[in-house]
């Protein structure tokens, strides 16, 4: 049992690092319905596999749905970019 909710936390975290809204928007609704049915063993699953990582970076509005982090940087502001003169 232990495994399944570990499979199913880590399969969550993929579905909400999604670019596809319809998947993340299936994988939070998901979520939810497991943390209102069994806090005691989802609550330290989804810790452990990202999930609750990824709904902060859902709720942050200054990612991008579908970004990693390295990917929410601008490349504007590398150290090799010259200035315009």
């Amino acid at each position: 049992e232990v495994l399944k909710a570990q499979t199913v936390s880590s399969q969550l975290a993929g579905m909400m690092a999604s670019q596809d809204l319809r998947i993340v928007v299936s994988a939070l609704q998901i979520a939810e319905i497991l943390m209102q049915k069994l806090p005691d063993l989802f609550s330290v699953h989804f810790t452990r596999e990202g999930v609750i990582h990824e709904i902060k970076q859902l709720a942050d509005p200054g990612v991008p749905i579908g970004a990693s982090p390295s990917k929410s940087t601008p490349s504007c502001t590398s150290p090799t970019a010259a200035p315009n003169d």
